[in-house]
């Protein structure tokens, strides 16, 4: 392929038993206004159509290029797949339960044509919030703490990562290449370790921009992320993954104070959800996620958490990590006495 037929964008599909939605999906990318682009449709080893109707769209469009893993990978495994043979000159990836806009990597190839130093650009996040139902309500995404005034259209990849931490930006953007290649997709865990990606890839970037090409993330009620498993305590081996890589790239104390703040109120909220959903956990998951809280406990330093909050009982980060699980058990037994909280 010669540089003049490179496509535009590659977008990375990775797929798990997805014949429900991934039409939708399929359709958003097939009906794009800019028609130069590369689909890398990735199954990882479903076992419903999910691989036949990627294979009906590849039969009428040679630009779907697809990958069948031979074991169920997870999806930052599965993206790495595709960035390993991807020729766009940007990456993107579209989860295969959500769909973008007929304009919306129009939209974003735009911006980066705008300004030769912008190596990221956001999508505009609309959740679609799925009822029991069916129906969706649509919201856009809001920022977890309000910023005080406007943000430039561009921030600094530095300012990019800060707000990234704590969720003040999300981390659903296009990005050059270079950046996918040389930072892939983090392993660490099944969920959420694709988040440190981002922040690495906005650490390395000259300039992160806000797009308004449209990207709908469907919600669930109950999705891979969000129903009770072992695996909703990933986000804290993600996070404990992300420390020690800012620590490697020598970023500056005030990042590393928002990273322990969150890494902490994490931990609050991991204590939380093991309490109230303790059955549904066997002996050695149990000991599992104990051990899990523990180890990221004594990783946290405790210098660097915010006060702001921590000063009431149920809050405190003690030094010791048995004073703090005697708080959160009997913090946690008095809210269940007094009928304060449910299982979720």
């Amino acid at each position: 392929m010669s540089f003049a037929e490179r496509p535009t964008f590659t977008i990375l599909v990775a797929a798990y038993n997805s014949e429900k939605y991934i039409r939708d999906c399929l359709d958003s990318l097939k009906n794009q206004s800019l028609s130069n682009i590369q689909i890398i449709c990735i199954d990882d080893c479903s076992e419903d159509s999910t691989w036949d109707i990627m294979q009906e769209y590849a039969a009428n469009d040679n630009r779907f290029l697809l990958i069948r893993n031979s074991e169920n990978l997870g999806p930052s495994k599965s993206r790495n797949k595709g960035i390993d043979v991807a020729t766009g000159e940007y990456i993107c990836f579209l989860d295969s339960d959500d769909w973008f806009n007929c304009d919306s990597l129009q939209k974003t190839y735009d911006i980066f044509l705008s300004d030769k130093q912008i190596d990221c650009v956001l999508f505009d996040l609309i959740l679609q919030h799925v009822s029991d139902s069916g129906d969706m309500v649509a919201e856009k995404f809001q920022p977890s703490t309000p910023f005080s005034t406007p943000l430039a259209k561009t921030i600094t990849g530095l300012e990019a990562l800060e707000y990234s931490i704590d969720w003040r930006i999300h981390g659903v953007y296009a990005a050059k290449t270079e950046l996918f290649v040389k930072y892939p997709y983090d392993t660490t865990c099944r969920f959420y370790s694709d988040d440190n990606t981002t922040r690495i890839q906005y650490l390395h970037s000259k300039k992160v921009a806000f797009g308004n090409g449209i990207y709908n993330y469907r919600r669930f009620k109950q999705s891979g992320t969000t129903a009770i498993s072992i695996h909703s305590f990933d986000h804290m081996l993600a996070n404990l993954s992300l420390r020690k890589q800012l620590i490697n790239e020598g970023v500056d104390n005030k990042i590393m104070s928002i990273l322990e703040t969150h890494r902490f109120r994490l931990l609050l909220s991991s204590f939380r959800t093991w309490w109230l959903n303790k059955s549904c956990f066997d002996s050695q998951e149990t000991k599992t996620i104990k051990n899990l809280m523990k180890d990221v406990y004594n990783s946290l330093d405790k210098s660097k958490i915010s006060r702001k909050g921590t000063n009431k009982f149920g809050y405190i980060p003690f030094n010791n990590y048995t004073l703090f699980y005697i708080e959160q058990y009997i913090f946690w037994t008095l809210r269940t006495i007094l009928k304060m909280e449910k299982s979720k």
